[in-house]
């Protein structure tokens, strides 16, 4: 029998732009209670396992955890229930609102296990013909399966009857508690939610929610009234499920949201290194974790919200959560600009002296000129650290114009201590002149309210500061930025490049098209290659002739050096690739790979290997026998590849681009392709781990890291030079605009310049640190596909599409003291 496919039909049609509903939280079954919520005392809790990809509470509060097997953890007595053997490592994981089932998908199998007191037994086995992204249960025992082919496979697990088919592109599911409505948020360029309704005799297209941007995640309230939808535009937009699916209100994060969970009325949104808890009822921050170190797997909340569970990639946290019921308030006054301020859930920053305990605090905001009836006010809290633990702390207007009183109980280490008319003990601080002061932390704290839609964050000064001299605000930024990129940030230096007698470069003549060059880690010499099927090594003071030269069987697409100096690694078309001593050219081993590929690059600290760009992996090869040793997944089609023996890192950009350039054919469909990702090994051999990625909503074509270690460059069609400090966990710290596509990058031996050409057709050398050009090399005639410094800032090669030659250009780089 073959599947029923279902199509999208005529339903409802909400934007969330348009469509609004202002509605009590009560009406949706939330609580108006606003506790706060702040790490418990106790310690975490660590689980370790392998290649985790997810984890999930059940309804009796222990923990399902997927990688290479599934095992159940409980909990209260930290042991293992149960553990399920996989043959091959998990992509997805449901557990079923009752807890009796479990379903787990490997690359193109669906397994479900049903659970008993004593194991657990099988009860389905499904093959599908695609990857698959995402699982859901619903409380009927329906069975969600999305994957990357853009269908939905739903099963009813007591039905023997053939799924039905959804054509619908899915990011991942859920089901309402009912049961009866299946969410599947997807991305056609603009982003939105489809609704589905889910019975025995079919399923029926409901209607669609449309966002600003694409929507990754979707997860129901326990009262299932709220439909809350996580966005790459950092916002996590709440939908009233009884009101036609109208957005009822949005909570503004600062990472792009790939991972939602919800308990009573908190929910929590995770991004790549990224969590943070609201509070729905309020619309408020409740708390707020560290930036991690390690890259987000998935998050769930226990049943009872006192814990918080953290997927990583060889373990996962527990947190012990607790309600924060001291409150700290503090109020301002903001512009009567209230459409920057509307929206419930704009981010807001406070910047307290931090101490030992911790403190929600609130900011109320308040808008001037508001009519009655309009939304007056804005909480935003934040858990952050205090001198002391506050209860009803009231900030209110004395008798005497100009004075603060604060009144009831604070419990903080100050000198004079008294009795108020209640009863109830209260510290008073007092300052030299026996005048009531209010706290320190609390006296005249700095605040700022940023909106994470508008941009670049903006600063506000506290009341009585002098606004920075713009100068001075120059030269901080300078001072930070190379802090972040390794240079020193007491020593500015203007760097400027000449050329030396005469404009035109020199030319080093090849039969044909030259597609890739690489000098040596010497600088002392080049070696190029390209259609003429000639691999050419030239010295960079002598270059009448090349120095050594070897025919190849096809066309040359990719050459390069090992870090070391000892061998030279070449790339063609027909899938070989083939490694040369440096000084003679001499072959000593090639391979035909499998795959196509289109850049490599070499790692020589401690281990001799080589890197290879492919489609959709990077293959490490033992040098010089090229013995393969591990593939590393990325997704897409690999451009550019960069090592850094200072960090035993490797950097690899990528995206399907079918075209190569000349055509826009529908990036959408390779959006998860478009990236860039970092791995790292400390014995530079079989054990790779994943240390970042770094989505694109575009091509990258370029990767580099500086020599110093301590930054990374990417850059691709978006026309922008991405700078990531490595110190920061790839942070972006700074960014360089470019006219054009970017298609190759190159950093100077100091890190203190960066060169970049593509398909503006000319070479922008850039100051980072000053972030602006300091030299353009006349125009080519076309695209310029690869450029390299040489390590003594003596010579910048460069090459290009229709070009012949090899373009060396004798260059000087002059470092000296900045007068500021």
């Amino acid at each position: 029998v073959e599947p029923k496919k279902v199509l999208e039909e005529e339903g409802f049609n909400v934007d969330i732009a348009r469509d609004r509903v202002d509605l009590d939280p009560l009406a949706l079954d939330l609580s108006c209670k606003n506790p706060g919520l702040q790490v418990a005392a106790q310690d975490p809790t660590y689980v370790t396992g392998h290649h985790l990809i997810s984890c999930s509470f059940t309804p009796h509060e222990t923990l399902m955890i997927a990688g290479e097997d599934i095992f159940e953890f409980e909990v209260e007595n930290r042991t293992k229930n149960r553990e399920i053997h996989l043959r091959d490592v998990a992509k997805a994981l449901a557990v079923s609102p009752c807890g009796g089932y479990v379903a787990v998908a490997n690359a193109f199998l669906v397994t479900v296990h049903r659970l008993m007191s004593k194991g657990q037994e099988a009860v389905l086995n499904q093959k599908v013909t695609s990857n698959v992204v995402c699982l859901a249960f619903s409380a009927h025992q329906f069975l969600a399966v999305g994957t990357m082919e853009k269908k939905v496979l739903v099963f009813h697990l007591e039905d023997k009857k053939e799924p039905e088919i959804l054509s619908v592109q899915v990011n991942s599911l859920c089901f309402s508690p009912a049961g009866n409505v299946l969410a599947i948020p997807g991305s056609d360029g603009s982003g939105q939610v489809s609704l589905w309704q889910v019975a025995r005799e079919g399923c029926e297209f409901a209607g669609r929610v449309n966002t600003r941007d694409v929507a990754h995640v979707a997860c129901f309230t326990e009262a299932g009234k709220v439909l809350a939808v996580g966005c790459e535009d950092s916002r996590v937009v709440l939908l009233a499920v009884e009101h036609g699916f109208k957005c009822w209100s949005e909570l503004r994060c600062n990472f792009p949201v790939h991972y939602l969970t919800v308990s009573g009325s908190f929910l929590a949104a995770g991004g790549d290194r990224d969590i943070c808890v609201f509070n729905i009822s309020s619309s408020q921050i409740a708390l707020q974790l560290p930036r991690q170190q390690e890259r987000i797997q998935g998050i769930s909340l226990s049943t009872s919200g006192s814990l918080l569970a953290c997927c990583f990639r060889g373990h996962v946290t527990l947190l012990p959560l607790e309600s924060a019921t001291e409150v700290v308030c503090a109020s301002m006054k903001v512009p009567d600009d209230k459409d920057r301020f509307k929206s419930r859930g704009t981010v807001t920053s406070l910047s307290l002296k931090s101490s030992p305990s911790d403190v929600m605090h609130t900011i109320h905001l308040s808008f001037a000129d508001v009519q009655a009836g309009q939304d007056t006010g804005l909480q935003v809290s934040r858990s952050l650290k205090s001198t002391g633990s506050c209860s009803n702390l009231d900030a209110g207007d004395d008798a005497e114009e100009g004075r603060r009183s604060f009144h009831k109980s604070i419990s903080l280490p100050f000198e004079s201590k008294v009795e108020d008319s209640a009863g109830t003990e209260a510290y008073i601080p007092v300052d030299g002149d026996g005048e009531v002061s209010p706290p320190p932390w609390l006296l005249k704290p700095r605040i700022s309210v940023t909106d994470m839609s508008q941009g670049e964050a903006s600063r506000c000064t506290t009341p009585g500061e002098k606004e920075e001299d713009p100068e001075a605000r120059a030269l901080r930024k300078r001072q930070l930025l190379a802090r972040d990129l390794g240079l020193d940030p007491a020593i500015q230096s203007k760097i400027s490049i000449a050329g030396r007698e005469g404009s035109a470069p020199i030319k080093l003549k090849h039969k044909d098209e030259v597609q890739s060059l690489s000098f040596h880690p010497s600088g002392s010499s080049l070696v190029a290659g390209g259609y003429d099927q000639e691999l050419m090594l030239w010295n960079a003071d002598s270059h009448d002739l090349p120095a050594a030269q070897h025919h190849i069987e096809s066309e040359i697409v990719a050459v390069c050096f090992s870090p070391c100096g000892e061998y030279v690694f070449c790339g063609d078309t027909e899938r070989e690739i083939n490694v040369f001593k440096a000084n003679t050219l001499e072959l000593l081993a090639a391979e035909v790979l499998k795959e196509q590929f289109g850049c490599l690059a070499g790692i020589s600290s401690p281990t001799q290997l080589l890197a290879v760009g492919c489609t959709a992996v990077v293959k490490i090869f033992a040098v010089p026998k090229l013995e393969e040793v591990i593939s590393l997944q990325h997704g897409g089609q690999v451009h550019s590849l960069s090592f850094s023996p200072s960090l035993g890192m490797l950097a690899a950009a990528g995206g399907i681009d079918l075209t190569n350039g000349l055509l826009d054919y529908s990036a959408k469909d390779h959006r998860d392709c478009m990236k860039a990702m970092v791995w790292k090994s400390t014995d530079m051999a079989g054990l790779w781990d994943e240390v970042t990625t770094i989505n694109y909503k575009d091509f990258c074509h370029a990767a580099a890291f500086s020599p110093s270690g301590t930054a990374l460059a990417l850059a691709g069609e978006d026309r922008l030079i991405s700078i990531l400090s490595v110190g920061k966990n790839f942070q972006k710290v700074t960014e360089l605009p470019c006219g054009a596509g970017i298609r190759c990058l190159s950093w100077s031996h100091s890190s203190r310049l960066l060169a970049s050409a593509g398909e503006d057709m000319r070479v922008s050398v850039w100051d980072v640190l000053f972030k602006r050009v300091v030299l353009h090399l006349p125009k080519a005639d076309d695209w310029l596909c690869s450029l390299s410094f040489s390590s003594d800032s003596k010579w910048l090669a460069t090459c290009g599409y229709g070009q012949d030659t090899v373009d060396l250009w004798p260059i000087e780089v002059e470092e000296k003291e900045f007068s500021w």
